[in-house]
């Protein structure tokens, strides 16, 4: 695994994302107070979720995840997915990079009981994490950051490493044999992480396409409620330029 850090300036992100809405493979801005629509696309989104309770808006601008449950051990999980397989988001043809901000880790819950997964993944079961084969970054708020992948039913941790800061944005670029992943902190720092994966075409239930979901997870522990935020979720592809988003 490759790492290495390095810092933005405010006004060199603002600068630079303005063409990226106009050269983007796929885009939401979770700005039309619809969960189920996607900028261009009416019923793009399915929510399903567990546990004793939950909701998923959009408001202000910004998707809003949270499990209501205070119960302790009482595992929850919301999932936003697309919901039908996308040529866009498959990336064993060229890389595709898939750009989310994340506003905010919040709630009652202690931050290593609440999670953000973002899984890119083929069609199998109910919820992304049951599908047959995946490839997911979970990030638990000042804790660890994972990288996981799931190969013919079978998952299993590519690397961990911890991640003092709270992560509001992360960058996941996925080819046929690699990932490279950038995480953003809340002082602007960004860190890049790479390597390599084991998913193959030949695997895959969709041989053109593929499917992308965020999860937001309460584990098994402390009990509490976790709020989680997402904006500006946005897939670009090698022709279509750098991605950066505005934050």
């Amino acid at each position: 695994m490759n790492i290495r850090t390095r810092t933005f300036t405010m006004a060199v992100v603002i600068a630079l994302s303005a063409g990226l809405a106009q050269g983007a493979l796929f885009k939401d801005t979770f700005g039309n107070n619809i969960v189920t629509n996607s900028d261009t696309v009416t019923g793009f989104w399915e929510v399903r979720g567990t546990g004793g309770g939950f909701s998923v808006i959009e408001t202000g601008g910004t998707l809003e995840m949270t499990t209501t449950s205070d119960n302790a051990n009482n595992s929850e999980s919301l999932h936003l997915g697309s919901v039908n397989a996308q040529s866009d988001f498959y990336f064993f043809n060229e890389p595709r990079t898939f750009s989310a901000d994340v506003i905010s880790h919040g709630g009652t819950a202690s931050p290593i009981d609440h999670e953000l997964r973002f899984i890119v993944y083929s069609e199998g079961g109910v919820y992304a994490f049951q599908a047959n084969d995946w490839l997911t970054i979970l990030i638990q708020e000042k804790n660890n950051v994972y990288v996981q992948e799931k190969i013919n039913n079978a998952a299993s941790t590519i690397t961990t490493f911890s991640y003092s800061s709270a992560v509001t944005h992360f960058d996941l670029t996925l080819s046929s044999s690699g990932w490279s992943l950038d995480l953003t902190d809340d002082n602007s720092n960004v860190s890049t992480y790479s390597g390599s994966h084991n998913l193959t075409a030949s695997d895959w239930n969709h041989a053109t396409g593929a499917y992308a979901a965020f999860l937001a997870v309460k584990d098994d522990g402390s009990g509490g409620r976790t709020i989680i935020e997402i904006d500006n979720f946005v897939v670009v592809g090698p022709d279509k330029g750098t991605v950066i988003t505005i934050r």
